[in-house]
């Protein structure tokens, strides 16, 4: 067999797995977006839409209540339990259906990162900016890291803590505070002793994307691409907290590439069998 038809037969294949696996994240991406759609429409209930802060505030509260727990890896399917131990971590629709912040046992669990990322998504589906705000731990390890959301509202990147009850830092006035605004009135940052005394985290290292997920060479070759400015500034990518989105994509990008390949390979071995049959052989290939 020529290694020609070995490849079309071998895309063909492929096409057809990864068009199973495009179907499957489909209704998966389906199935989230209907969970974020019913949470959001629940908690905004009676909220005036125009409110961008209490729309936000009341969004943050529906998720705590819904996912401040732990997730038994027995209650968890396959695919949905890797979801949740994988690099991207929980999924908004694993945190919503089993209505937790990671599968027990894993070293990735934790509620910060998971109630953050629900949040996130519920804020774009209305159209409210929002991004992730990491507080990076101490090196001495005197302070731990946290995942927290910036959200934008009269033109101000406010912050809100979903995993500590959705907690926010107040200004002087009574509006909810920015990073800047914390970090530089101790007295608006001690807040949040009031709430937690034991409270282990600081604003002294808040970046948009917790670039120690990857590894050190990794890190150190997109600071030198980025330049130390934009290193600092950038934030994470949206697919990354739409990971059912991601995959999806990825799925139907080699459902297409192997589309293709089928095609090329099927097209290049027509004017080879044309080419043998003027000359009396038939019903054989090079």
């Amino acid at each position: 067999m020529s290694v020609r038809r070995v490849v079309h037969r071998a895309s063909l294949l492929l096409a057809l797995v990864a068009a199973l696996f495009s179907a499957f994240m489909m209704a998966k991406v389906e199935e989230r977006n209907r969970l974020l759609g019913a949470l959001v429409h629940d908690a905004i209930k009676g909220v005036a839409r125009a409110d961008t802060d209490a729309v936000v505030i009341a969004i943050s509260q529906a998720i705590y209540a819904r996912t401040n727990a732990a997730i038994r890896a027995a209650d968890v399917p396959l695919f949905e339990r890797w979801e949740a131990i994988s690099f991207f971590n929980v999924d908004t629709g694993v945190a919503l259906k089993y209505g937790g912040y990671g599968v027990e046992g894993s070293d990735r669990i934790g509620p910060c990162g998971t109630m953050t990322r629900v949040l996130l998504n519920a804020c774009w589906s209305l159209g409210i900016p929002a991004r992730k705000l990491q507080l990076e731990p101490d090196a001495r390890g005197g302070y731990a890291g946290h995942t927290m959301l910036e959200f934008s509202s009269g033109g101000r990147w406010q912050v809100i803590s979903p995993s500590d009850s959705s907690f926010t830092w107040r200004t002087r006035d009574g509006c909810i505070a920015t990073v800047d605004e914390i970090r530089t009135d101790p007295a608006t940052f001690a807040q949040i002793y009031g709430r937690y005394p034991a409270c282990n985290y600081c604003f002294s290292r808040p970046r948009h994307i917790r670039w120690e997920k990857l590894p050190a060479p990794v890190r150190a070759t997109v600071r030198a691409l980025l330049g130390e400015q934009r290193y600092e500034a950038t934030e994470t990518p949206r697919l990354y907290d739409q990971p059912r989105s991601l995959f999806l994509v990825m799925a139907l990008t080699v459902t297409a590439g192997c589309v293709i390949a089928a095609w090329v390979t099927a097209a290049a071995r027509a004017p080879q069998r044309y080419a043998l049959s003027d000359i009396g052989v038939t019903g054989q290939e090079a």
